[in-house]
């Protein structure tokens, strides 16, 4: 036998006495064997005294120890053949002679001769005679017996405590109770709570309880002294505390709302109880009907406890105050407003804030995890508290937002609320001061936003948002939002311009704006396409002829006013027409039969018919424009004048009453462009008639006009005549003398010959066969002529300029590029290129120049020169896209081939030191010197890069000098020769150093460069370095000018200012600068340009200016010069150059084309509410109207016209469009209601005069808006009311917004759709003058337009109503003669209104005897027609319903906001709404969060009788009962003694705030689920000290050792008799434990419920979640050595000394070392002889195993032991239950060696070398910090 160390020996109870032979079987009770046991002390090696040992005489053995103890309180031994039985002389203990011998030996139940058979005839012969109905009866028996023995539920405890009203003492007393957290929660809960906690006072003394929460009662010292406490209460006691106060009132509540005796007839249970019943206050057994509200009481102390708890939290909020720092302004002797007190001054005041926020957040947590706080309230809160919330509440704030966006993004609504106050928020910290201490505050606020965008884009669905802070989103989402921006822009009100087919005035204007667009960069095919849409389509299979007729009139009146809109229109016509007759011709020729119309005739018609071409000034134009379509071959002379001879129509043919036809005219101008004396002849004829002496008159007149255009011609250029050309000096300058003034006229710049404004387009083409043929022979020389230079190509160009040739000039550029081989002629073509690129454009001529351009650069290349300005050129052609992609290629690969540029040069010396000489050459004057010293600085610094800057700053300290004033010419000469030569050596450009220099220049500091006396010297070199091309005039104006004058112009509209002498120094050098650089002729003789070529160069430039945004730039600046010429500050000289300026730019064609393009941005500018306040210019807004009128107006300043004074006249739609007309029209209404307002607003005048002036503006409103109009008149409205004064603007809105409800009720009421759609259309008009005059963001907040908007949105509201009604009446017949309105239409109009008042931005007034909209029921009601119209609206539009709606939710105020949810909430709760809604999630996606429907629902019992059961009735009503549900608070039973679990049929206590006999339970086990876990969940190990390995937290307290020991029953074996003798085996034994166990059953369905480890299983290691949860503590120990008897559940051997492991799954719980009912099956006679005892146990890594353990998860778990004994594996895996197919956490199942370790681990044996060639396995991946383990699998 192996030695033992269950007893010490000679204290073993089973020993006989040593009075009594060994032989003699003991007979002691069982009672005295538990009396006489010894409690040893838990100490392990205990040694046994040596005279115990020696009292044994015979032989001391006991049964082998792997028998497992049946009995605890009857000592019945170990299990046998049969049950140990002391006393009752059993076979088996009876010491016979034979048993001593031989053993004892039980009688086989089955003969050993039948094991060699099979078993089935015996085992089925016992079943079939009635073996299987006795198992069957005795299983029922066994059950109905255990039933009975089953606990009843018994009587309800469960109450909630009343109110009373306690003394002071009593109200402390509980106080102190309710803080001390050792008293606990059940113990109040039997007694009333003081009554008197209300509102924020409770909550104030849950926080402080010393705080009183009515009056001062416990400021005053009670009997007994009693103390409150300082600190706040406890959160959950304070939580318990809240919901008893709560379920008080609720009860209160549900009493006085609905009294108990009118119960409703219809509830479905005559006599269910309400929620009170099992929440009542008073008793358990008061019953209460439920009332029947729409919301229920819990829910309405819920609202009413957020809205408290909200008010809570924004007082706090509020203690965080900031000082104000706008200081108002007090009156001497009074004391500035005090400042709110706040926290933020005082450090202890501030931590006590913290604390109190800290509480108030966390208590907050608790109250929402439960429900008892309102998440539509407590989102909607914080939403709207964080628009107004402090930079130092923000933070706090955002955090709570952060916590609850789940909650706001639930209430979508609310989320877009908070969404936009958060991005304005975040503008705020941006723009604070303290920014950079307030970067955490930041990151919160972008995390919401992108929270809240990455959550839900819907949540951006707000056209308010979006138009506020549609940037900030962008910026911060960082994701496309595209799709949303869509949808925003559609719910943004818009007005549709495009109303052609009712507007012939708007129609034209929309085709006058392409044609106007003409610029450099259109693409003249793409217009032609444009303008020429629709029928009259160059691509129409046949086209309308009258629509044709309609472009082309349009076309040729456009092109009239040649001087003042532009000389590129006649060319534009023709390019225009040859692109259209091109395409149409191409799209005729695929046709089967092709018809290609012929537009001579519609050009004659519109000679013959329109009254543009009967216009005398217009004829010159005609003769331009005519005369390029038949020099082109699309107009035929010829025909002409055939077509006037067969109509009678000449001077031959008139008669003589008549008036001569206008064709005569144009005739005369009309050019012919070949030699042909009889076409000649007939024009003569034609013009004269048979009168000879009319007719040599006329030809006398022409001869003469030609020969003076000749002489002057050869005044301004005798060089093309031979009478300048290259001889002797003193000859050349002697004919040049001789020959009139022709020396004086080389220099002038732009020369106009007199005589070119008499001659006509005819004799100008006659001139031009003798002109352009001259000037081409003198390109090249001949007859020993030199050739032409660059001044004298300038001068032609500019005679041919003079006589609008610019077909001419596009030739002789084309044969100057071919012939010419001068490289300043090159320069000075580059030069007109650019300067008439509007001309070239609209002539189409970009190709035919890239073409002899690219060929003369190859020509260049072969003389092996280069011309950088031409590659320039040509790379501005590719870039703009005029070449084709055979000459783009081209000029990539001429880029290519040019040399690459060196690497730059290293400076020798340091640029300091030339610094001196340079200072000294330059300020001496020194010009040979200057220009001598440029080379060398590039030897001795290397390249321009290297100094450029240091260089300039000099250059700019010289200029500034005072000395260089006094020798202005000879500093002037120096400085700009060394500039030039020094550019000449850099080939670099200058432009951007001089950039660099001017960007480092704020408005004072170039104040300060140009107002000093050498200021004018600066601005001469920088006009010096334009010319040269050194500089643009675009840098000098954005960067120069503009600054300057916006600087300047600031100072003289605010009053009371002047301007300093260097700021009036500095205007009057700026306007020279803007003087010469735009204007031509320059103003300023002295200053450059002073030579044609020299002004070609800047009008070059100029041509950037009048482009793109640079012109819309210099549009905005032309007002600020009206302001200083009006100031009265500036020199008179200085006001002459402005009024020239503004004068000359305005009549300047360029010009005046580009602000044609840009007509809206002019008048913004000039006719801007600014000019109009009050300041130093007096006359400013006149002048700004003259300027105006200047530019717009398309006669010279001198040839005014008299003007209609009619307001709204009728518009001649035949003729040319005048701009000004319609301007002028709008000047007298704005002068008219700007009078008025001043009136007004004028301090000076009395309260009746504004009163009558304040009617008499309403008046004209009134009569303006309130009539018919047309469209043309809205027009001009809408560009009259843009931009007027404030005052104005609200008496407008006013009356539009009410003339808008009235014509919204005559549409409501039309009688039929036409009645209908003219309201509409008169609403359409009122909306686009609306919407021209107030087109801001700016908030209005006048009570008028307030009162006015929301009589408006009640009026939508009918209308929808009506909508309704009509879209509802579908049976309604109606007679086929009566058009009745159409719902639809009326529909369209209403969303346009509701788009329009809803994106009005106004500020609501917050009074509540204020008017306001009922936004509920327009929401209601839009909501209703969605529904109606749902079966009708695809997809698009029904989209755009729902964002209608979300629309209006999100612009409801926040006073109706709740009561706007709920309405629609409201209308939700019938089943046919829901199932549309569930059939149409996108009608439903706008509504507000919908909760759960309440149906009346109840819990009944299975009787459904009336019955009561245990003192409440069967049914009780299934309210949702958030503050009445109370968590059971009564205390665990006490510990029970063994028979108390097992044995006693004790009645259960009811504690539930539900009855539990509702629910009908039926127990079925020994023990109540987890009653077993409960009270033992403290039980841990204490047996054992602390393994190696083990941590701190596994040692057992004292305390729990204590308790450990107090529950021996625990280890006890179960009473129950195991019948016959099979317990002996280990299934058996098993099984019978986990019967009796009671949690079998729910160890099954959690391990079904989660596949994982379970809590319980934690192993070392794992989460100190699972090592501190009492639930599932984790205590490992050793083996104990104190002697115990084996359990039923099995017990490990005390033989081994092995170390306990723990794997995952399995941990010890019991104070034997092994867990609960855990033990080992392992046999002490162990198979593998060879076995050491002493052997360490192997460690094997642990492997992830294949399949998750499924365990127990019960506290009791099962515990794994194992001992490798030379690669031989036992395990034990027991937890008190029957086995389970699982291998622990192992590999897999399915292998012999895993299935014998299932064996030996039932069967309490081992097999050698079952774990061979298995890994070991820990049921998952083994956690970090786990003890090896020596399972093997």
């Amino acid at each position: 036998m192996p030695p033992h160390t269950r007893y010490p020996p000679g204290v073993n109870p089973y020993a006989p006495s040593s009075s009594t032979s060994s032989k003699t079987p003991t007979s002691s009770s069982a009672s005295g064997l538990r009396s006489h046991r010894p409690n040893l002390p838990n100490r392990p090696n205990l040694q046994p005294p040596k005279l115990l040992l020696d009292d044994v005489d015979i032989e001391d053995f006991h049964p082998p120890e792997w028998r497992t103890v049946l009995n605890s309180k009857v000592d019945l031994g170990y299990p046998d053949f049969y049950p140990s039985r002391p006393g009752f002389d059993q076979p088996e203990d009876v010491l016979t002679e034979e048993n001593v011998k031989n053993g004892f030996t039980g009688r086989n139940f089955i003969a050993v001769g039948a094991e060699v058979f099979s078993m089935h005839g015996p085992i089925h012969s016992h079943l079939s005679s009635g073996g299987l109905n006795l198992l069957s009866n005795l299983g029922k028996e066994l059950i109905e017996k255990r039933q009975e023995m089953m606990p009843k539920i018994g009587e309800r405890a469960f109450r909630i405590p009343v109110r009373v009203t306690y003394n002071d003492t009593k109200r402390l007393q509980f106080l102190n109770d309710l803080a001390n957290p050792n008293v606990p929660l059940y113990k109040l809960m039997r007694n009333p709570v003081p009554h008197g906690f209300k509102g924020m006072e409770l909550l104030d003394s849950m926080f402080s309880p010393n705080t009183s929460p009515a009056g001062s009662a416990h400021n005053r010292t009670p009997s007994g002294n009693p103390r409150l406490p300082s600190e706040p209460i406890p959160l959950d006691r304070a939580l318990w505390f809240i919901r008893v106060l709560g379920s008080n009132e609720i009860s209160a509540h549900r009493t006085r709302t609905q009294p108990t005796q009118h119960q409703n007839a219809n509830t479905p249970i005559g006599a269910a109880p309400s929620p009170a019943a099992a929440a009542t206050p008073s008793s358990t057994t008061t019953i209460i009907t439920a009332p029947s509200l729409p919301v229920s009481s819990n829910d309405w102390y819920t609202q009413e406890f957020t809205n408290t708890f909200i008010s809570w939290l924004r007082i706090q909020l509020g203690q965080l105050s900031l000082p104000n720092i706008n200081k108002a302004t007090t009156k001497p002797g009074v004391p500035p407003p005090k400042a709110a007190a706040g926290v933020l001054g005082d450090e202890k005041l501030r931590a006590r804030w913290l604390i109190k926020w800290d509480y108030s957040t966390r208590l907050l947590r608790e109250l929402h995890r439960r429900q008892l706080v309102s998440s539509r309230l407590l989102s909607g809160w914080m939403a709207d508290y964080l628009g107004f919330a402090n930079l130092a509440q923000v933070g706090f704030l955002a955090q709570l937002i952060g916590e609850y966006s789940g909650d706001l993004m639930k209430h979508l609504c609310n989320a877009r609320h908070c969404l936009r106050n958060a991005c304005e928020k975040l503008k705020e910290v941006r723009a604070s001061p303290a920014s950079s201490t307030l970067g955490k505050v930041e990151d919160m606020l972008i995390a919401i936003v992108k929270s809240f965008c990455e959550s839900d884009e819907d949540v951006l669905l707000s056209p308010t948002t979006w138009k506020l802070h549609s940037n900030i989103l962008s910026a911060t989402v960082g994701r496309d939002l595209t799709q949303i921006k869509q949808r925003n822009e559609a719910l943004r009100f818009a007005i549709d311009v495009d109303e052609r087919s009712s507007s012939p005035r708007r129609q034209q204007m929309a085709e006058i704006q392409k044609l106007d667009s003409i610029c450099e960069d259109t693409n003249m095919i793409e217009l032609t396409r444009s303008f020429f849409d629709g029928t009259s389509s160059a691509t129409n299979a046949t086209p309308d002829l009258s629509r044709l007729e309609d472009k082309i009139f349009i076309l040729l009146n456009w092109a009239m006013g040649l001087f003042q809109l532009g000389s590129h229109r006649p060319y534009a016509v023709y390019t225009i027409l040859k692109h259209w007759h091109n395409q149409h011709e191409e799209h005729q020729s695929k046709q089967v039969k092709p018809q290609v119309i012929d537009l001579f005739p519609l050009l004659y018609k519109w000679l013959d018919t329109s009254p543009a071409a009967r216009r005398e000034e217009n004829v010159q134009a005609i003769g331009i424009t005519i005369g390029e379509c038949t020099r082109q071959g699309m107009f035929s002379y010829g025909r002409y004048l055939q077509m006037l001879i067969a109509k009678g129509l000449t001077a031959r043919t008139q008669p003589p009453a008549r008036p001569p036809s206008h064709h005569l005219a144009l005739l005369r101008a009309m050019p012919i462009f070949v030699v042909a004396k009889d076409l000649i002849q007939q024009r003569r004829i034609a013009l004269s008639g048979d009168d000879a002496e009319l007719r040599a008159k006329e030809d006398a007149e022409e001869s003469m006009l030609m020969e003076q255009f000749k002489d002057e011609v050869m005044e301004y250029i005798p060089e093309v005549f031979g009478l300048g050309e290259c001889r002797p000096v003193r000859a050349t300058l002697t004919l040049a003398e001789q020959y009139k003034n022709s020396e004086a006229l080389r220099n002038v710049i732009d020369y106009q010959v007199p005589c070119s404004s008499r001659m006509s387009r005819y004799l100008y083409v006659q001139a031009r066969f003798w002109l352009a043929p001259g000037a081409g022979q003198y390109l090249r020389g001949h007859n020993g002529i030199s050739p032409m230079d660059a001044s004298t190509f300038a001068r032609v160009l500019q005679i041919f300029r003079t006589c609008r040739g610019h077909a001419t000039i596009a030739d002789f550029i084309i044969r100057a590029i071919q012939e010419s081989e001068d490289e300043e002629i090159l320069d000075v073509i580059v030069d007109t290129v650019h300067r008439d690129a509007d001309m070239w454009t609209s002539m189409d001529g970009w190709s035919r120049l890239g073409d002899k351009l690219l060929d003369r650069y190859h020509s260049l290349q072969t003389q092996g020169k280069s011309h950088q300005r031409t590659l320039d050129l040509l790379d501005y052609l590719v870039k703009k896209g005029r070449l084709t992609a055979d000459e783009e290629e081209e000029v990539k690969h001429i880029q290519e081939d040019l040399p690459k540029s060196t690497h730059a040069l290293p400076p020798k010396l340091p640029f300091q030191e030339s610094v001196y000489g340079l200072r000294q050459v330059l300020s001496g004057a020194k010009e040979e010197s200057a220009v001598a010293l440029a080379p060398k600085l590039y030897v001795r610094h290397g390249s321009f890069d290297n100094w450029r800057h240091q260089w300039w700053k000099i250059i700019i300290e010289i200029l500034q000098h005072p000395s260089s004033h006094l020798a202005y010419d000879a500093v002037l000469r120096t400085v700009t020769s060394h500039i030039i030569t020094v550019m000449q050596e850099a080939r670099k450009p200058l432009e951007p150093t001089i950039s660099a220099w001017l960007e480092t220049l704020s408005a004072v500091s170039l104040i300060d460069t140009f107002g000093r006396r050498p200021g004018s010297l600066v601005a001469h070199v920088c006009l010096v370095l334009v010319v040269n091309r050194h500089l643009s005039s675009l840098t000098l104006l954005e960067r120069v000018i503009y600054p300057i004058w916006k600087h300047t112009s600031n100072i003289v509209l605010t009053p009371r200012k002047r301007l300093s002498s260097k700021q009036v120094q500095a205007v009057g050098n700026t306007v020279n600068l803007f003087a010469q650089l735009l204007v031509s002729a320059p103003l300023v003789p002295y200053l450059p340009p002073t030579k044609p070529t020299d002004s070609l160069i800047v009008l070059a430039y100029r041509q950037a200016v009048f482009c793109g945004t640079s012109i819309q730039n210099l549009i905005r600046h032309l007002p600020l010069l009206v302001v200083l010429q009006k100031s009265a500050l500036l020199p008179g000289h200085a006001n002459i150059t402005i009024s020239s300026a503004l004068r000359c730019l305005a009549m300047t064609a360029e010009f005046k084309t580009a602000a044609f393009r840009n007509l809206s941005v002019l008048k913004d500018a000039f006719l801007s509410t600014e000019w109009s306040k009050p300041s130093a210019c007096h006359g400013l807004e006149a002048g700004m109207e003259d300027t105006l009128k200047l530019i717009m107006s398309e006669k010279p300043p001198n040839a005014s016209t008299p003007t209609s004074k009619s307001r709204l006249s009728n518009f001649d739609n035949t003729a040319r469009l005048s701009a000004w007309k319609w301007t002028r029209i709008v000047l007298e209404m704005r002068s008219d209601f700007k009078g008025l307002a001043n009136r007004i607003i004028n301090p000076e005048n009395n309260a009746e005069d504004a009163l009558q002036a304040r009617h008499i503006l309403n008046r004209q409103v009134i009569a303006t808006l309130d009539r018919a109009a047309t469209a043309d008149d809205t027009d001009l409205l809408c560009e009259a009311f843009r931009g007027m004064d404030s005052i104005v603007t609200q008496e407008i809105l006013v009356v539009g917004i009410d003339r808008l409800s009235s014509l919204l009720s005559q549409a409501i009421g039309a009688e039929n759709q036409h009645h209908l759609e003219d309201s509409i259309k008169s609403i359409e008009q009122i909306l686009r003058i609306l919407h021209s005059t107030f087109n801001t963001s700016d908030s209005l907040s006048d009570s008028s337009i307030l009162n006015a908007r929301h009589k408006l949105l009640d009026l939508l509201t009918v209308a929808l109503q009506s909508i309704d009604r009509g879209l509802s009446d579908t049976d309604l017949v109606i007679h086929h003669d009566i058009s009745p309105p159409q719902p639809g239409d009326l529909l369209r109009v209403v969303l346009t209104l509701l788009r329009f008042v809803l994106g009005l931005s106004v500020i609501d007034n917050a009074s509540p005897t204020a008017p306001k909209p009922n936004f509920p029921n327009l929401a209601v009601w839009f909501f209703k027609i969605m529904l109606t119209c749902q079966n009708v609206l695809d997809a698009d539009a029904a989209n755009m319903m729902s964002d209608m709606l979300s629309y209006i939710i999100d612009s409801t105020p926040p006073q109706s906001r709740l009561a706007c949810q709920t309405a629609l909430l409201g209308e939700t709760n019938s089943s046919a709404l829901q199932d549309i809604l569930s059939a149409s999630p996108i009608l439903a996606r706008s509504l507000p969060h919908l909760s759960p429907i309440r149906r009346n629902m109840a819990l009944v019992t299975p009787d459904n009788g009336d019955e009561i059961v245990n003192g409440v009735d069967s049914a009780i009503h299934m309210d949702d009962k958030k503050w009445e549900s109370f968590e059971q608070m009564n205390p665990l039973p006490k510990e029970p003694y063994h028979q108390d679990l097992y044995l006693v049929n004790k009645p259960i206590k009811d504690t539930s705030s539900i009855s539990l006999s509702l629910f009908n339970p039926k127990i079925t086990r020994d023990a109540l689920p987890n009653t077993a876990t409960d009270w033992s969940i403290t039980k841990a190990s204490t047996e054992s000290p602390v393994s190696n390995g083990d941590s701190a937290e596994d040692v057992q307290s004292p305390s729990e050792e204590k308790e450990s020991q107090s529950r021996p029953w625990e280890d006890w074996a179960s009473e129950y008799d195991l019948s016959d003798g099979f317990n002996s085996t280990s299934f058996f034994r098993q099984r019978v434990s986990s019967l009796f166990d009671g949690k079998e059953e729910l160890d099954l369905e959690q391990g079904q419920g989660d596949t994982r480890h379970p809590t319980a299983g934690v192993g070392v290691g794992d989460e100190q979640e699972g090592l501190n949860n009492k639930h599932s503590p984790l205590k490992n120990s050793n083996a104990s050595p104190r002697k115990r008897r084996m359990s039923t559940r099995s017990h490990p051997s005390p033989t081994k000394s092995t170390t306990p492991t723990t794997t995952a799954g399995t941990h010890n719980l019991k104070g034997h070392g092994h867990g609960y009912g855990g033990g080992t099956n392992k046999n002490p006679i162990a198979i593998d002889e060879s076995s050491s005892e002493d052997e360490e146990p192997l460690a094997v890594a642990a492997l992830p195993s294949k399949r998750p353990r499924m365990t127990s998860t019960s506290t009791s778990a099962s515990t794994t032991n194992t001992k490798s004994i030379k690669g031989t594996t036992t395990a034990s895996t027991t937890s008190g239950k029957a086995p389970r197919k699982t291998t622990g956490g192992k590999g897999p199942a399915k292998t012999s060696a895993t299935a014998t370790a299932r064996k030996s681990s039932t069967s309490g044996k081992s097999v050698k070398g079952s774990g061979s060639g298995s890994g070991s396995g820990t049921g998952g991946k083994a956690p970090k910090g786990r003890r090896k383990s020596s399972q093997v699998d």
